[in-house]
């Protein structure tokens, strides 16, 4: 996700905010953020309450959930349900949720620079 946002023209990335949340390797992708110079447009919240959830995917515009590996993750249900747009891997059961150019967008688990042109 570093690398797509990063690859965005510069004027793109002025507009944007992208939020980074959950309970991975926060403090090592906080660092990838600053060393990709992205923390003017990146924000890692790491792991969030219901609250601060249910106010981030409020204000949201899309969800991106790139992920390699998955079953049916509650965090894209939780999205859609907020009417915000996909942008999900095929892997697990996603394809069973979100159809590609239709609600959503599904692009390859290896490609995040491509992300953006899609």
């Amino acid at each position: 996700m570093i690398a797509a946002v990063a690859s965005l023209d510069a004027t793109v990335r002025r507009r944007l905010r992208v939020t980074l949340a959950g309970d991975g390797e926060v403090h090592e992708v906080r660092a990838a953020v600053s060393s990709a110079g992205m923390g003017a447009t990146i924000r890692v919240a790491g792991w969030l309450d219901s609250a601060a959830r249910d106010e981030l995917l409020s204000s949201a515009h899309i969800f991106v959930l790139p992920s390699y590996n998955e079953g049916l993750p509650v965090a894209l249900l939780e999205a859609m349900a907020y009417g915000l747009a996909p942008v999900t891997t095929m892997v697990g059961s996603m394809g069973e949720v979100v159809s590609d150019r239709v609600d959503g967008l599904i692009v390859g688990p290896a490609a995040p620079v491509r992300l953006p042109r899609r």
